[in-house]
């Protein structure tokens, strides 16, 4: 559903204004983020491989290629790369 709501939306604006970015806001946890039904990533990557929540066909929903510019907000209490490999935990499957 999100990844038709982004198609229809891209299509909407580039009709009213072709040479304006489309993009998006998401937030950084991608291997939790399913669980609001967002899949921002590329339709090429295959989370499938990593995750075992990913079915096989879950890549289809990927809707990268679709914006112009992304966002993403980075809440972590880790600042540098340091830190976050400091603090490194496992994947969570």
């Amino acid at each position: 559903m999100i990844y038709d709501f982004i198609a229809a939306a891209r299509k909407t604006v580039k009709e009213a204004a072709p040479k304006m970015s489309f993009g998006d806001y998401t937030g950084a946890w991608y291997p939790i983020y399913y669980e609001v039904g967002v899949n921002w990533a590329s339709s090429t990557y295959d989370p499938a491989l990593q995750y075992a929540w990913a079915t096989r066909e879950y890549k289809n929903t990927g809707y990268a290629e679709l914006l112009d510019l992304f966002t993403t907000g980075n809440y972590f209490y880790e600042v540098t790369k340091e830190e976050a490999l400091a603090n490194k935990k496992p994947a969570q499957n």
